[in-house]
């Protein structure tokens, strides 16, 4: 996800990435760990609005699009906006132990967004 908040200006980067391997077929992600908060992203979640998905009782699953169609339901579908503490190094860690082990280095991308702008 990249932003552009002024196409004069370099883009803004929310991500990171670590080259693996030229020929290293996996690619580990830590989406979680972020404290980015952009204003040109929307919250997922704000407290005061209670903002939840719309639950679809068909198959139990939650719509997370802002303006999905269908009944909120907020104790089915609230979403969890805190970050998964160290996930970015977890993922550094495996990334390290995988290449060690099978000796093929794997990619890495780490998201720096905030995880109340993104799931």
């Amino acid at each position: 996800y990249v932003l552009v908040l002024n196409p004069t200006r370099r883009p803004l980067t929310t991500w990171t990435t670590t080259p693996g391997d030229p020929g290293s077929k996996v690619i580990l992600t830590s989406p979680h760990d972020g404290h980015i908060k952009l204003d040109q992203v929307p919250d997922r979640y704000k407290k005061k609005k209670k903002k939840k998905g719309c639950y679809n009782r068909t198959d139990n699953t939650c719509d997370w699009r802002h303006d999905c169609e269908g009944e909120r339901v907020y104790r089915k579908c609230r979403p969890i906006t805190g970050a998964d503490m160290n996930s970015s190094m977890f993922a550094l860690k495996i990334r390290q132990t995988i290449g060690r082990e099978l000796g093929v280095m794997p990619h890495l991308i780490v998201s720096r967004l905030h995880r109340s702008k993104l799931d």
